[in-house]
């Protein structure tokens, strides 16, 4: 992206920031919601999410050398900000967040590892000084939370000469550009340990709880400004810049992200080398920056080699899904409700074909059942849960059944959106493993 369009959208990018009306308290309030039901191990090597955690801590290791002190803002749980701490007992770090909820769970986290270099307390990075001297400030995906990045970079200038960000990749709209995820690489690595386990019936270690269980209701709105790389030069001019682009950060963790086995573990460690070669061979080739985010450092008054990465375009024909998925399916439905009165129960002809390497049925290991959800014009969940029908026979992949499914309007009238879907009870709905919902408005109405 050229400077001069970088100048002119911006002011389009910050307008729609304006409109979306993101505050600090909302922010706050959306932090609080989402760490609160989050009961895990993180530092497990089964947990997906540890490679994240394992990976960013890398980055940041790069610049660790002759730092005494760091600074974590915007720390939530502090998974990252242990990892660090446990890796460097001679370093002190801080923790900062203003989620007491998420403080709340980074004082167990560093309690549980016996961590004495570290602590965590509550405060507003917006509005957030130094103290004293600070070698390093590192923000892993917080810096896009600042209200006023700008004011802040000029506020802990004088007392920090290093800050180091993990930032989502932007784009001149002001979003975040994910056309380049690979979520699905070591998707694809923990889909074969789940197949090997299936096959073999091998022992079961922790696993998550039943997810026919709804999500806690989440409330705020996070603050999301997603920066180009020109936004990065302006905010922190006078510093020389690293940049650099990972992969890592996982947004999609499987099915089963609780589950811990042993050899979950070592394809763990598996997918986890398999993302730093593919990093370095994105470095080595200068397009790294192609990823979804950004490792960005900054060193006031520093000597920093300039690279000139490029961002290439991706083909349209990539796929960005798993290899090999146990959940995959085919939903069409040849007459569907279109009017309903409030709490009418109906039985509907759907016909399933699946696409997954795992059985459908309802033998115990199996569980998977149709089902389906209500859903309003915003595509906001009204009914998280619908009714389960029950497979006559086990469907094996590639086969396909019909079934007749009975489902429940919601109550109130209204315009809503039936949104079919199979769940594997206790473990996944498919739509949350990537399998698309099967969706039909629905007027809910008396005078039907």
């Amino acid at each position: 992206m050229s400077s001069l369009w970088n100048r002119l959208s911006r002011p389009l990018r910050e307008a729609r920031w304006r409109l979306a009306g993101w505050s600090a308290a909302q922010d706050r309030e959306f932090h609080d919601d989402t760490f609160a039901p989050q009961q895990y191990d993180p530092f497990s090597p089964s947990y997906p999410g540890y490679l994240t955690i394992r990976r960013f801590a890398d980055l940041a290791d790069a610049h660790l050398a002759g730092v005494r002190s760091v600074v974590d803002l915007g720390c939530g749980p502090g998974e990252i900000t242990c990892e660090l701490a446990r890796r460097h007992p001679a370093i002190t770090f801080l923790g900062v967040d203003h989620s007491t909820v998420g403080v709340g769970r980074a004082r167990r986290n560093a309690e549980r590892l016996a961590l004495k270099n570290i602590t965590f307390t509550t405060g507003d990075i917006d509005a957030f000084a130094l103290d004293g001297p600070v070698d390093l400030i590192a923000m892993f995906d917080a810096f896009h939370h600042l209200q006023d990045p700008a004011a802040f970079v000029a506020r802990v200038q004088p007392k920090c000469p290093r800050i180091f960000l993990i930032e989502p990749a932007g784009k001149w709209t002001g979003q975040w550009t994910r056309d380049h995820d690979v979520d699905w690489l070591p998707a694809a690595i923990f889909e074969l340990a789940d197949r090997l386990e299936y096959a073999f019936d091998l022992p079961d270690g922790r696993d998550a709880p039943p997810a026919s269980v709804p999500d806690a209701p989440v409330h705020g709105a996070p603050t999301e400004h997603r920066y180009t790389i020109e936004d990065f030069e302006r905010f922190f001019a006078g510093y020389a810049l690293d940049l650099r682009g990972t992969i890592a950060g996982l947004e999609r963790h499987g099915a089963r992200p609780l589950h811990q086995s042993a050899l979950r573990d070592r394809f763990a460690d598996a997918a986890y080398g398999m993302v730093v070669s593919v990093e370095d061979a994105l470095y080595e080739s200068g397009i790294d920056l192609a990823a979804k985010h950004w490792a960005i450092y900054a060193e006031r008054g520093g000597q920093i080699p300039r690279r000139t990465p490029r961002i290439p375009k991706l083909r349209r024909d990539a796929a960005t899904t798993p290899i090999g998925s146990a959940y995959g399916a085919r939903i069409s439905v040849p007459a569907p409700p279109s009017r309903m009165r409030p709490g009418e129960i109906v039985d509907v002809p759907v016909r399933m074909t699946n696409t997954g390497w795992r059985a459908w049925g309802d033998s115990c290991d199996q569980r998977v059942r149709v089902s389906y959800h209500w859903l309003d014009e915003k595509d906001s969940v009204v009914v998280f849960d619908g009714l389960r029908t029950v497979f006559a026979a086990p469907v094996a992949q590639g086969e396909t059944a019909d079934v007749t499914m009975r489902i429940e309007a919601p109550r109130a009238a209204g315009r809503f959106v039936l949104a079919i879907d199979l769940v594997h009870e206790g473990v996944t709905w498919f739509s949350q493993q990537g399998v698309p919902v099967h969706k039909t408005p629905v007027v809910i109405s008396s005078s039907t």
